[in-house]
This record gives structure tokens, sequence and C-alpha cells, in this order.
């Protein structure tokens, strides 16, 4: 038997490159069933339906609510908040929404925090491993399989009763760790799974083999070799959890953040010649490309966190929110210098762009950013210790 979870929102919509934020808000929009046309899009009261940026309310433009929803989970799992560290190899040799990703589950239980801030019991699931598995052992080998067999089959039931209940289930794969996607059905048949992965957006397609697409959503009974975990989610509870346990959060990681000197060692990185001059064309290309994901991660989720923010001056909090706004606005605009200094959204090749990379003043006009941008990380932890402290 075939069965698809109707009315789920797929993804990306807007900016929604942090790949578990944009899963969570699609599961959570159905699991809350909103799935009207006025829960879907921002709605006027003076229109009496969508918005249409008339200015009156002094909103810039219509927001879609997956966004809205979006922005404030990214904010609550602190995804907003985190940094790479450039001169690193081990954050480097992956995308921004991995990296991140790794730092959070190393920071603490992020999904246990989103969960209870969003009111949800849950149930989370990972694969059974078998690295201390000995394959020339025939016996061990068939005692394995039949492990795998069973596990499979524990989670595909598991999957079909969230299914069954209209709550679509979060996957995280493991060949591309930080990667979620959202199972919004199965098919009883060879225990096929379907399910959004962004790739209509902007995303890629995801790396599962022999994964095929219906509409667009992604079918595929090959998962499970892929799989880490899954994240059910369970009854409502009430939160535990609110806003101000979400900002005192935020402050502990931007000060572990800048206590292991990720942007100190980043400025170190770009003003170090040894690190350009003498570089074959191909590592340079691959260090732009490294500098084009450093960038990318706090201009975009910089951007996010001022977007959730969205400040009314009813706010308690409104002066030091406001504040980081302006912080947030400021990061975004000057790290453009910086992404336009290696060529992003330019014209000309990537070897050119690269090969710039050999010059010192480009290297210290990308180096001046990461200052500023350094600078106003500080004084948005200083407004989050204002908050917590309040």
């Amino acid at each position: 038997m075939k069965r698809i979870i109707d009315n789920v929102v797929s993804f990306p919509n807007g900016c929604e490159t942090y790949h578990f934020a944009a899963c969570y808000a699609s599961a959570l929009m159905r699991a809350e069933n909103m799935i009207n046309e006025k829960d879907y899009y921002v709605y006027c009261d003076r229109q009496k339906g969508d918005c249409i940026s008339c200015g009156a309310c002094g909103s810039s433009k219509p927001q879609k609510k997956h966004e809205n929803v979006y922005n404030l989970y990214a904010t609550v799992c602190g995804a907003t908040l985190f940094q790479m560290d450039l001169s690193s190899k081990e954050h480097m040799s992956k995308s921004w929404d991995t990296t991140v990703n790794n730092m959070s589950e190393e920071f603490d239980d992020y999904i246990k925090f989103t969960m209870d801030f969003a009111g949800y019991n849950y149930e989370a699931l990972e694969r059974i491993k078998g690295k201390e598995i000995d394959f020339s052992d025939i016996e061990t080998s068939k005692e394995y399989a039949e492990w795998v067999k069973n596990d499979k089959a524990k989670i595909f039931t598991k999957i079909k009763t969230s299914v069954g209940k209209n709550k679509p289930v979060l996957f995280q794969l493991n060949e591309m760790v930080g990667h979620w996607m959202i199972i919004i059905g199965y098919d009883d048949d060879n225990m096929t799974l379907y399910g959004y992965d962004g790739s209509f957006g902007y995303w890629g397609k995801n790396p599962i083999n022999s994964c095929e697409y219906e509409d667009k959503y992604f079918f595929t009974n090959n998962w499970y070799e892929y799989l880490n975990k899954i994240v059910i989610f369970g009854d409502r509870k009430e939160p535990s959890l609110d806003m101000k346990a979400v900002y005192s959060r935020a402050s502990k990681i931007m000060q572990e953040m800048q206590e292991k000197k990720y942007f100190q060692n980043s400025h170190a990185f770009m003003m170090d010649d040894s690190n350009f001059v003498g570089k074959s064309l191909d590592e340079l290309i691959t260090i732009k490309k490294n500098i084009s994901q450093w960038i990318g991660l706090p201009i975009d989720m910089r951007s996010v966190l001022c977007w959730h923010i969205n400040v009314k001056q009813s706010d308690p909090w409104y002066y030091y929110l406001k504040a980081i706004d302006s912080y947030c606005c400021g990061t975004h605009d000057i790290l453009w210098i910086a992404w336009r200094a290696i060529g992003e959204y330019m014209d000309g090749e990537e070897k050119y762009w690269a090969r710039g990379l050999e010059n010192k003043i480009v290297r210290r006009a990308i180096a001046d950013v990461i200052e500023i941008v350094a600078k106003n990380d500080v004084l948005i932890l200083e407004r989050l210790k204002d908050i917590v402290n309040s």
C-alpha cells in the first residue's frame, strides 16, 4: 500500500540554506495542520487576504509562512550564531551547513532543545552501526545482515505510523552529515520512502543512489544504508523553553565561538602569504571556494537572525533586539565586499578570481571585512547578554 501526506510545504522557500531548520519548518507546519492558504502566507487583516506589500505595517515584502517558521527555528536551534574557522581543514572540508550541524551536535542536544521549545515529545532513532563487525567471519556477517534487515523493518514501521498520523519524519543522511530531508510517504512495496530533499529549489539532488523523482518529491527503497537518524514528532506537550532561553543558549554559542578565536584564526589565515603564494591554480581555486563557504555562513545566517527579530516597539527587549538587527544588517552588507573580492556573482572565469588571491591587497580587503564582522559579533553577544540579564 502507498500513502503520501498531502499539503506538506516543500523547501527551500526564500533564503533557506540551513537544511535542518527548513526541514523542521515543513514537518512542524504539517504536524500542526498549517495547511490553509491563510496559514501558508502572511495574512493581512487590512486586506482580508494575503499581504500585498502595501507598506502600511512597515513590512517590505510578503513572506510565506514557511519562511517565518524557518527564521524562528534557525534561531531556536542556534544555527544563526555559529561561525567557522577558515584555517581549519575539518571545518572547510565540508559545506558550511554540514559544519554547523556538526558543531551543533558537539555543543548540545539541539534537537531536544528545539522540540522542547516547540512543545513536542519526539523519538530519535539511529540506524545500527557495524564498525566492530568482522566481515571476514561468515557467521558474523550473516548475523549482521539479519540485524540490518530487522532494524530497517523497525524504522520503516515507525515511519509508516508517523505518516499515518500526517506527521512527516525528519531524515538525516550519513553520507553527508548535516544534510536533512523529510519523509512524507511510503509504499510497502520494497519498503519505499517518499520525501522532499530541496532539489527542486537550490539544494541539489540528495546523494542516495537509485533515487528517483515524482512531482516534486523523491522516492527510493535504497535509503537505509544512507541513514544516520530519523526524528519523529510525538504528541504535543507544554513548551518548556521560551525566547529568553533561546537567547541565553545563543549567547553561550557565540561565547564559545569567540573563545575558540575562529574569527582571529580566519583573519590570520588571510594575511599569511604562505597560504597563497606559490600555490597551484587548483589549490587557489579550492581556497577561493573555502573563502566563499566561510562568507556564506554569516552572510546568510546573521540575515536570518535579523529577519526573525522583526522587532516591534512593544517588545520588552526592543532596544537590545533593534541593535542586534542593525549589527546583523551591517554584517550582511559588508560581507558582500568580501564576496565580490573573490568574484562571487561577478563576471569572469573562476581561475581569474582565484589568481587574485595572490594579491595581498585583495586578501587585506577580505581580512578587514572579517575584522568588522568579528566586532559585530562581539556587539551581538553583548546585547544577547543584556537580554539574558534583564
